[in-house]
């Protein structure tokens, strides 16, 4: 199982320019990254079993610094709260914890909107090998997002690219890498009040590693909703379902992977917190389950996050 919890207390200043339009907010995160077993090891292998572990629980405590800056359209931020969980290619498995992140994003009046984002995350690997120990390392991704919003009064449409980098110290191999695509499709289906809705939509996408037998195609549904009630209260509620379909067998196990990801995402805002008007409380839980057909690729996460910030 794999539990995460990170807690970030944030001083958020608006940064005011005279007759300019630049606000702001800078802080700080503290948090905490705790994987439990985060490979499962079963015996309907035996040449898996006979080498392989259970992976060792990792915990990390980090502190990284939280940046964000607009200007009319266009936003530049960093932010500890973008936490996920990937695997890498080849005979090295691996999870990703994404700590540390710099991005830019822009909305324009035709409601076309862009980000990028680079950032650094931390690789720990249980690599398919005899006596070779978990690694440590530090992997660069790069993502990129382009979309529209609003089209037709009620479609969004997004698509996402991300490239990851990293050298293979644990075969001492060249650099590795890899990359995906992804296509979200919302439409509105439901609005509740004037700042409150639901979307639903599909989600399709693609994945390419350095391995083949980790090539990937995916499928999903997308729920969102969104309500806002009492002024200063604000809830916000993500599904998806995803299913993955990998080109090749695995090596090890002789079969094809068949993955499917239930993911869940529950955040609420208050502004005017403790009756402070320029204090807000923000809070987070994410859990994501992913199920395969090969036990060892099973896993949990669990993520909670609360942040408390000032603005003047």
């Amino acid at each position: 199982m794999i539990k995460k919890i990170l807690i970030t207390i944030s001083l958020s200043a608006s940064l005011l320019i005279a007759q300019s339009e630049l606000t702001g907010s800078i802080g700080l995160g503290l948090g905490n990254s705790d994987i439990e077993n985060n490979f499962f090891v079963h015996d309907d292998n035996d040449k898996i079993n006979s080498i392989n572990t259970e992976g060792n629980s990792i915990d990390k405590n980090f502190v990284s610094p939280l940046l964000n800056l607009n200007y009319g359209n266009f936003s530049l931020y960093a932010s500890a709260e973008k936490q996920r969980l990937s695997y890498s290619w080849k005979k090295n498995n691996a999870v990703y914890i994404k700590l540390n992140g710099l991005g830019i994003e822009q909305e324009f009046d035709n409601k076309i909107f862009y980000a990028l984002d680079y950032s650094v995350e931390d690789m720990y690997t249980n690599p398919y090998a005899i006596n070779v120990d978990r690694k440590t390392d530090s992997a660069k991704i790069i993502n990129f997002n382009l979309g529209i919003n609003e089209l037709y009064d009620f479609l969004t449409i997004e698509y996402m690219h991300e490239k990851l980098k990293i050298d293979d110290k644990v075969n001492k191999t060249e650099e590795q890498s890899y990359y995906k695509n992804e296509i979200n499709v919302m439409g509105k289906v439901m609005d509740f009040n004037e700042n409150s809705d639901a979307h639903l939509g599909f989600i399709v996408g693609n994945g390419v590693y350095d391995g083949e037998s980790n090539d990937y195609n995916k499928i999903g549904l997308k729920y969102e909703m969104e309500v806002n009630f009492l002024n200063t209260h604000q809830v916000k509620i993500e599904n998806s379902y995803e299913i993955y379909n990998f080109d090749e067998k695995n090596s090890y196990f002789n079969k094809e992977r068949d993955e499917k990801v239930f993911a869940f995402k529950l955040i609420y805002n208050k502004t005017n917190f403790l009756n402070y008007k320029n204090v807000f409380l923000n809070t987070v839980l994410i859990k994501n389950t992913k199920n395969s057909n090969i036990d060892f690729f099973k896993s949990n996460q669990e993520l909670f996050l609360v942040s408390i910030g000032y603005r003047f």
